[in-house]
């Protein structure tokens, strides 16, 4: 049970840890023009900004270097040639292309916090968290660099300090999903499980789209011995995420513990074990505890079963009578409302009937 730090399948410069930045820290901050800078080099800066966006590194390359051409002191284009040798796997030439753009513009957040990146992966870890704080004494808004502070101090083993960082990033941007990642996993590494639960939660929360948060919560569950929602955190993972092998594996795990503890679930334990996409065991887990009264595993086992198939109506029905008994009245408008959407008319008459009294209650 090891915790996951980065988003694995579908990386972008946005979402990992410790990644590199472009332009200024806000969107298009690149394209302001400044009165020294010819502008047709900010007009090529421009081209190659939005052409290293979309991949296309060798058009990228070719705008930057006409911008140098009209402009050679401007750090901005530089700094774009230092991305694109990173994309490219070539380190030294980024980094010689950071400095250079930093000897233009010392007071450049982004390239402080790019040469604290190239620094980290080359495992100069003390350097590489000078070199962020560069970043943060320059823009202590900067929440990529604050939440790369939080790492490095995290790999120098200072956790109070990786904490203390995470914790300003979440303030400074409550949806950064990394940084409350970072939350979590420090307060795991303090064995903390309560703690580390409530930021997962948090995480898993603002972040629906992020399976290491759901990884991570069940992690967690595993070391709180409940059994039941880490098999339920693992199965949403391996939903957003088909191929996450650790989640399987402790998803298996899980299962089996599920099954020790509660023998009444035990066949549908080794169901989700045998075939982690298959929504009707988590279905059928959410009507057994739902006929128990235990809501919150009928909701957390409905849910699953919806982030499998979200068409399934019955599953849409039965998570908005639980979420009626839990008195979540936001939630249960959104499920009742998303039951009529995908359940015929024909179908299900009475349930229909239910939510639209429901809705019409509440409003």
């Amino acid at each position: 049970m090891v915790a996951k730090w980065l988003v694995t399948n579908g990386l972008t410069l946005r979402n990992v840890l410790a990644t590199l930045v472009v332009g200024c820290g806000l969107a298009g901050c690149w394209l302001m023009p400044r009165p020294e800078i010819n502008p047709l080099a900010i007009e090529h800066n421009t081209f190659c900004a939005e052409y290293y966006q979309q991949g296309l590194l060798n058009e990228a390359e070719s705008r930057c270097q006409l911008a140098i051409e009209f402009a050679p002191t401007y750090a901005e284009p530089h700094n774009l040639l230092g991305l694109i040798a990173h994309a490219r796997g070539q380190r030294p030439v980024a980094m010689e292309f950071f400095k250079k753009a930093l000897s233009y513009k010392d007071d450049f957040a982004e390239l402080h916090s790019n040469i604290g990146t190239i620094l980290l992966e080359d495992g100069r870890i003390d350097e590489a968290c000078d070199a962020f704080k560069e970043a943060l004494g320059i823009d202590p808004g900067f929440v990529v660099a604050r939440r790369n502070l939080g790492y490095c101090h995290f790999r120098q083993n200072d956790v109070p300090a990786a904490g203390a960082e995470f914790l300003k990033c979440v303030e400074l941007n409550p949806g950064y999903c990394d940084c409350r990642m970072g939350l979590g996993i420090v307060s795991l590494t303090k064995k903390d499980l309560q703690t580390a639960k409530s930021h997962f939660q948090k995480l898993t929360d603002v972040c629906p789209d992020y399976p290491e948060g759901f990884y991570n919560l069940g992690t967690t569950y595993r070391q709180l011995e409940r059994c039941q929602e880490a098999a339920a955190s693992y199965a949403r993972a391996i939903a957003l995420k088909p191929n996450y092998l650790e989640a399987k594996r402790e998803l298996s795990e899980a299962s089996q513990c599920m099954a020790l503890q509660d023998g009444a679930v035990k066949v549908y334990a080794e169901m989700i074990g045998k075939n982690p996409s298959d929504p009707q065991p988590h279905f059928e887990l959410g009507r057994l505890f739902e006929e128990r009264g235990d809501l919150e595993r009928a909701a957390n086992e409905y849910e699953t079963a919806i982030k499998l198939n979200p068409k399934w109506g019955r599953a849409w029905y039965h998570l908005s009578k639980v979420y009626d008994r839990l008195l979540r009245s936001a939630d249960l408008l959104l499920s009742c409302r998303n039951f009529l959407d995908v359940a015929d008319s024909r179908d299900m008459p009475d349930e229909r009937g239910w939510c639209l009294s429901r809705i019409d209650a509440l409003r």
